[in-house]
């Protein structure tokens, strides 16, 4: 019968299936029957104890050639835990063997973060069904993070004088390097995009964990990538219009 540490790893669930099913609330399952409830109780749960390894272990090793039909018996393998009829069971064992193990943060967000445009993919339709569902706990879901280019929207002011190192590291050879070159870059940049009147935001977002900050260097980095990619698409279909 299930452990006391077992029985802990979903409170909701656990209580609603021992009040849903003499059989299981009596104790006499067989083994497959046990297993299948563990993997129930385990699967509900984001925080899953040692004593879910052997459970999940045989649920996980459950696969078929294609996926809709690995899917397909790893719910009828659930479906062995005599929990009775509650109300939503069809949906909870849906929720679990569409999302349980296939949502996990880490493996989420590195799943939904690309890194070409539109740089984040929408977060899975199973995996918000098993985070939300009335009979699971503890499925976070990871937060999507903004940062938006708009300089190029706006007065962008003169330009900057360029600032020529004259002592530093020039070697007497080619042109003047630049101190502020990235500021000349940047206007010059926004500059480009207000003669091809180009007037929307340029944005990106990355999904990340809620308990850290958001990913601010990658964002960035990735932002100045867009940027530039747009500039290169306007530029194409400029010289493309000439012909």
């Amino acid at each position: 019968m299930i452990g006391g540490a077992r029985a802990g790893v979903g409170v909701i669930v656990a209580a609603l299936l021992l009040s849903a099913s003499p059989v299981l609330a009596g104790g006499k399952l067989s083994k497959e029957q046990e297993i299948a409830c563990e993997a129930v109780l385990c699967l509900s749960s984001g925080e899953r104890p040692d004593e879910c390894d052997d459970s999940l272990k045989k649920y996980f090793k459950i696969k078929a050639k294609k996926p809709w039909k690995t899917l397909k018996k790893r719910k009828k393998f659930l479906k062995k835990c005599p929990s009775g009829n509650y109300e939503g069971k069809d949906g909870h064992i849906d929720a679990l063997a569409e999302g349980g193990g296939n949502c996990d943060m880490a493996a989420l967000v590195a799943e939904l973060n690309t890194n070409e445009p539109p740089y984040t993919l929408s977060i899975p339709a199973y995996c918000q069904s098993l985070a939300s569902h009335e009979y699971t706990t503890g499925h976070e879901l990871p937060i999507r993070s903004e940062v938006c280019h708009t300089a190029h929207l706006g007065d962008l002011g003169r330009r900057p004088v360029p600032d020529y190192d004259w002592a530093g590291t020039y070697d007497g050879f080619g042109d003047l390097p630049l101190v502020n070159q990235a500021d000349v870059d940047a206007y010059d940049q926004n500059a480009r995009l207000q003669k091809e009147s180009y007037q929307q935001p340029i944005c990106v977002t990355r999904w990340h964990d809620p308990a850290g900050p958001a990913p601010e260097a990658e964002l960035n980095g990735l932002l100045a990538q867009e940027v530039t990619r747009v500039e290169e698409v306007l530029a194409v279909n400029r010289s493309e219009s000439y012909y």
